[in-house]
């Protein structure tokens, strides 16, 4: 099953008998439905343009992909105890989690398990601040003990126990953290008192956020894209560049944002990369994918690195390929040397080309593209456009554009999230129009009308 980040909110899915993560925000519950013959079960989300759902039974978690309420497609059964113990094995301990707290599990053998395999683990991995927070997010005892053990496991047990003893029940998250931090100082330990003074000082504004239940790192991972709000999270928590670095990169990944990715590794990185040494980074890295024998990442950087001697030529050796195309996209002999020298595709081409020429307000140069054939349809040229403030242009494009999914994108990429919707209302396509209201949320009149198109479908 293709995975689209456009529609995916799902958490989890089968394919074969491998748990694959999409993403790990089971809170969104759509709607609960019933399937003839079955007892109700949970929308979970999209992947693709395919419902995704969960059933407990008695004694199985079933995953069904549902087209309509009529349609019933089985993918995978697991007893409810190997569904969570294979989470823990492939490292998804915030899904197990949350996955235990929807089952009802018993505590020790659910979510207690998970909590105390995941902090064993950061501990393991010399995490303690990781650790740590998970410890006191948890607000169970016998994390915070776990991670104080850890920490004295060269001590006798008598000041270990009695370390433990100064500890208070946690009731609430930011006494939690106010309280361990004072048992470190009874500890005399002036590193962890530190820490849990930074987390206490960055609980309140995660509360505004509603996020209580995430640790530092989540945060960050969550709203890696926003690098406003992650600069403003590590003067919070006085996070070092490193750890910023590091969970940036995590949570771009996660969220599937790859140009952001690409153009944050061109940048000096803190754990060791330097942009000087960008050709000998990249040989480095395809000698390591070739040894983890992942051919198509060995050719991709192979391409890479045969396009970055022209890049330190020309003085562009902080430039990602995309960035290079986009800043020369008004010469299309160059455009064309570089699409050969990192063998791009067609596609690849023309979405940074549209984008260069719009941002560098080359607009004759875009219509007459636009005269073509493309190989990715209208819409990116609209999108140009309206990110780079020339709405004006648009019409000249939507003329051009052909198709009902292009035609709702079209409307969606100009902000017009009312005529996409009545556009899949017509179609009495429930997938898409629940996309567009997803989307909509910025635009509270548009979010309320859509809203009430899928009430009355």
């Amino acid at each position: 099953m293709v995975v689209s980040w456009d529609y995916s909110m799902i958490a989890l899915y089968h394919s074969s008998s491998l748990i694959q993560i999409v993403a790990a925000d089971l809170s969104k519950q759509i709607s609960r439905i019933q399937v003839p013959g079955e007892q109700s079960i949970y929308r979970f989300g999209w992947v693709g343009m395919e419902a995704l759902f969960l059933q407990r039974t008695p004694l199985m978690v079933q995953f069904f992909s549902v087209h309509d309420e009529k349609a019933l497609y089985e993918l995978h059964e697991l007893g409810e105890s190997c569904l969570i113990n294979r989470l823990i094995d492939i490292g998804a301990y915030g899904t197990a989690a949350e996955i235990c707290k929807w089952l009802r599990r018993d505590e020790q053998e659910g979510i207690d398990h998970v909590l105390l395999e995941w902090v064993n683990v950061l501990l393991q991995l010399g995490d303690i601040q990781e650790a740590l927070a998970r410890a006191a997010a948890a607000q169970r005892p016998q994390l915070m003990h776990q991670v104080v053990r850890h920490l004295m496991k060269e001590q006798k047990r008598a000041d270990y126990e009695l370390a433990i003893r100064k500890i208070p029940l946690p009731s609430e998250r930011l006494n939690s953290l106010r309280r361990a931090k004072e048992a470190a100082k009874n500890l005399g330990d002036k590193g962890v008192e530190e820490l849990l003074s930074d987390m206490a000082a960055f609980a309140p504004g995660q509360s505004e956020r509603g996020e209580d239940h995430m640790t530092i790192r989540e945060t960050v991972i969550e709203h890696a894209d926003d690098a406003q709000k992650v600069a403003q999270f590590k003067h919070q928590a006085k996070l070092t560049d490193k750890q910023v670095w590091l969970w940036t990169i995590e949570g771009l990944a996660k969220k599937g944002k790859m140009e952001q990715l690409f153009d944050m590794a061109q940048k000096k990185s803190p754990v060791g990369y330097v942009p000087s040494e960008r050709l000998n980074s990249l040989r480095r890295a395809k000698e390591a994918a070739k040894n983890l024998g992942d051919k198509g990442v060995e050719e991709l950087l192979s391409d890479m690195a045969a396009f970055a001697p022209g890049q330190s030529e020309r003085g562009e050796d902080h430039m990602t390929i995309r960035e290079t195309v986009i800043e020369h996209a008004d010469d299309a002999q160059k455009v064309a040397q570089f699409k050969h020298q990192a063998k791009l595709t067609d596609k690849q081409v023309w979405l940074w080309t549209i984008e260069g020429l719009a941002k560098k307000g080359k607009m004759e140069q875009l219509f007459d593209m636009a005269q073509k054939k493309s190989p990715v349809g209208y819409v990116p040229f609209i999108k140009a456009c309206m990110k780079y403030n020339r709405q004006d242009e648009c019409k000249k494009y939507f003329a051009k554009v052909h198709g009902y999914q292009e035609l709702v994108a079209a409307y969606m990429a100009m902000g017009n999230f009312v005529s996409a919707a009545k556009i899949a209302f017509d179609r009495r396509d429930r997938d898409t129009l629940q996309h567009v209201f997803m989307k909509s949320h910025a635009n509270k009149d548009a979010y309320a009308k859509v809203a009430q198109l899928i009430k009355s479908l």
